[in-house]
């Protein structure tokens, strides 16, 4: 039995995003979110996602109310990492760095 560590709520969602590390970019869906951190799966590209665990990056996206969020974060694993227990085969869970008011104004419309 696993032990649940997150100290938030996650909003279980289904938002188009833009990951991007260095100079990559990497069409995404966000499928849960909190405050601290997200649940990413990538776009199947011809291009291999080229993230691994301690890889900065940047969540880009829209908020339904128009606002463009731009959220600094850290790769904490990802699917591609051979000790990765997830199903899916392009997914990766992102620390978020910074704590947005955007964000967690966000959250708060979220069911």
């Amino acid at each position: 039995m696993s032990v649940e560590r997150r100290q938030q709520d996650r909003k279980v969602l289904s938002l188009k995003a833009e990951l991007v590390s260095g100079k990559r970019r990497y069409s995404c869906f966000i499928k849960n979110l909190t405050a601290a951190g997200a649940y990413i799966e990538t776009v199947p590209s011809s291009v291999p996602m080229e993230l691994s665990p301690q890889s900065k990056v940047e969540l880009t996206f829209q908020t339904s109310a128009g606002k463009v969020l731009n959220l600094p974060g850290v790769v904490k694993w990802s699917s591609a990492d051979s000790k990765s227990v997830s199903r899916c085969t392009n997914c990766l869970g992102i620390e978020i760095l910074v704590q947005s008011s955007g964000l967690k104004e966000f959250l708060k419309t979220l069911p």
